[in-house]
């Protein structure tokens, strides 16, 4: 008999870009998972045309108020309103193949996995942007070869392999027993962060089929050729990721 695949929860957090949420909710509609919901968190005017959408699409999942400012906090938001087995997350400037939450779920069959991550396409669905690596307790990555297959890492809380935030899944139990995202990281460095997080807790699959294609959109925090507008977010996240994972070794 054929182990039924477990359900997904995926989680879009948005702000203010209504036409890419468009693109990434139409994506999602074309999923081939076959127990699928979407739970949204955006900004009120978004949230108010996406649940018209989706009523009439007949979607499973719901929307919820995004406050703004702190991506792990929209993201804790969208787990604590999560039904499915699985939570996946995406951006709102992202499009998902239309495999991508079912290839994830595959790797959760595994009862060893806790998390997953796939790779990542620039939006001309030809570059890649990001693949798999690792990160270490000081915030460091280190790229892991390119794959074709699914593959299982073991990692440690000093290093593990690092979930891309719009690009990775997680078991929903696991994630809620270890607090969720950490909201003091308000934008960076929170998937790193739940990434060693989980190590302890189980395995961490790295799915090259899983894609999305990734179109850095522009947001009051990044330009869109990825320049900063203010440090001072990214500053304060390093200091609370370093003072958490490298600690004595600073």
């Amino acid at each position: 008999m054929t182990q039924a695949l477990p359900s997904v929860s995926v989680i879009v957090v948005s702000w203010n870009r209504p036409a890419d949420l468009r693109r990434c909710l139409l994506a999602l509609h074309q999923q081939d998972h076959p127990a699928l919901e979407v739970r949204l968190v955006a900004d009120p005017a978004s949230c108010e045309l996406a649940l018209k959408a989706m009523q009439a699409a007949g979607w499973t999942g719901g929307v919820s108020v995004n406050p703004g400012g702190n991506i792990s906090l929209a993201r804790n938001i969208g787990l604590r309103a999560a039904q499915g087995d699985l939570v996946a997350y995406i951006d709102d400037d992202a499009m998902a193949e239309p495999t991508w939450a079912r290839r994830l779920a595959e790797a959760f069959l595994d009862p060893s996995i806790v998390a997953a991550t796939g790779y990542t396409l620039g939006r001309n669905g030809i570059s890649l942007q990001w693949g798999a690596a690792e990160v270490d307790a000081a915030g460091l990555d280190h790229p892991l070869p390119l794959a074709t297959g699914t593959q299982f890492h073991t990692g440690t809380p000093q290093r593990a392999i690092k979930p891309v935030g719009t690009n990775c899944a997680f078991r929903r139990a696991t994630l809620m027993q270890v607090g969720g995202f950490d909201e003091a990281y308000q934008f960076y460095l929170e998937d790193a962060d739940i990434g060693l997080r989980l190590a302890a807790h189980g395995r961490t699959a790295v799915v090259p089929g899983a894609q999305v294609h990734h179109g850095f959109a522009a947001s009051d925090r990044r330009l869109a050729n990825r320049v900063p507008a203010d440090l001072t977010q990214i500053g304060a996240s390093s200091q609370v990721f370093l003072r958490r994972h490298a600690g004595p070794a600073l």
